[in-house]
């Protein structure tokens, strides 16, 4: 229970501030007063972030409650924190060299925990919100790095006697992501049709396996397999069975039946079969879905049907991610305009602006006729 005492000179003024106590104490704003952010901060984590957000997210908020958030604001009163405090803390992770990522991450968990104090009635103002003043973090994307045609080709062709050859098939003739190919099921992939169902992702934290729902619609999505993914899903099935693991739901299992672990993938597949292809160290696994998207807009793949497969929410997040092919599109677009509107004449001559062949035609000045000015230019020389 918290006690409260209040002074006034006179009766009514004193009835008014015993008022306005009980309306801060009925509107929650009154309980705040002594609340620290370290204790707003725990509190937000059990009762309203774990509940809404996937079990990676939650466990990504939590480190960076406790690691950068309440070590650098937690003993603020909760009501006090303004937008100096913000911005002083972005400053004090860049100084730190804290990855880039750390002050957007931070922004993006304060702006949500804030929200919800505000809806709650426990501060006035967030101090993230846009108009607080307070600047998001900035963060420069990484650069995507697609394989080019040969790499890819040459990837595959080193991955043909690998047990997971088909999930690299997959990966960069589906474009699906690392998470979606593990928690791929049979019952969600059709081979008589030549499609895959995307319905969940395969989620590892803290040891422990759970399937993640997509985060928006278009995540949920049906994908079209070429004839050579669906040969080399038929020839991994049966490799499945001679191992024993016929009766396994997943289609990429560990070596027991069980899901297979990210870091095993990586370990024992990903890794010796990028350095066996010669690709840069660089690469990420997640390149082969760039790449996935970079070759069929460069074969002239229509960006909507490019956006459908990746699952993208909507076709700007296509455009933007893959700006990098634009210019060769924009190229063979002037090129295609220079086809269809360039005819040729039976006789070979080329049909100009004008309408005109292109051996253009003048009145010779004597003969009142039309011929070649190349002529008519002897002509009126002679």
């Amino acid at each position: 229970m918290i006690r409260k005492t209040v002074y006034a000179r006179t009766r009514k003024d004193c009835q008014k501030k015993l008022m306005d106590l009980r309306h801060r104490s009925a509107s929650g704003s009154l309980i705040a007063e002594d609340m620290t952010v370290e204790d707003y901060l725990r509190s937000w984590l059990s009762h309203s972030a774990e509940p809404t957000v996937g079990r990676g997210t939650f466990v990504r908020y939590r480190g960076l409650v406790d690691n950068y958030l309440i070590p650098r604001l937690g003993k603020l009163k909760l009501q006090k924190v303004n937008a100096t405090h913000v911005e002083q803390l972005y400053s004090d992770l860049r100084s730190d060299r804290c990855p880039k990522s750390i002050p957007r991450q931070c922004h993006i968990v304060l702006r949500r925990a804030f929200t919800v104090a505000m809806e709650k009635r426990l501060i006035q103002f967030n101090p993230c919100a846009k108009g607080s003043g307070v600047r998001t973090p900035k963060t420069t994307p990484r650069p995507i790095a697609p394989l080019t045609k040969e790499q890819a080709v040459r990837l595959l062709t080193e991955a043909e006697d690998d047990r997971f050859h088909a999930l690299f098939v997959l990966a960069i003739h589906a474009g699906l992501w690392q998470g979606e190919l593990l928690g791929l099921k049979w019952d969600n992939v059709d081979l008589a049709g030549g499609s895959i169902r995307v319905t969940h992702s395969l989620e590892e934290t803290s040891g422990t396996f759970q399937l993640k729902e997509p985060k928006t619609k278009a995540g949920r999505r049906l994908v079209k397999i070429p004839g050579i993914a669906v040969k080399a899903l038929h020839r991994h099935r049966a490799m499945m069975k001679s191992e024993g693991l016929g009766f396994s739901e997943w289609v990429f299992p560990d070596t027991i039946g069980g899901a297979q672990r990210k870091s095993n993938l990586n370990r024992w597949h990903w890794k010796p079969l990028k350095k066996a292809a010669g690709l840069p160290e660089t690469t990420r696994f997640h390149d082969l879905r760039h790449t996935h998207a970079t070759l069929l807009l460069a074969a002239g793949t229509h960006p909507k049907v490019v956006q459908e497969r990746l699952g993208h929410a909507n076709i700007v997040m296509t455009l933007d991610a893959y700006s990098h092919v634009i210019p060769s599109l924009q190229q063979e677009a002037a090129d295609k305009l220079d086809e269809l509107f360039t005819v040729d004449e039976p006789g070979g001559s080329e049909i100009t602006e004008s309408g005109k062949t292109g051996t253009e035609l003048v009145q010779n000045p004597e003969t009142k006729t039309d011929q070649p000015i190349e002529d008519w230019s002897e002509t009126a020389c002679q």
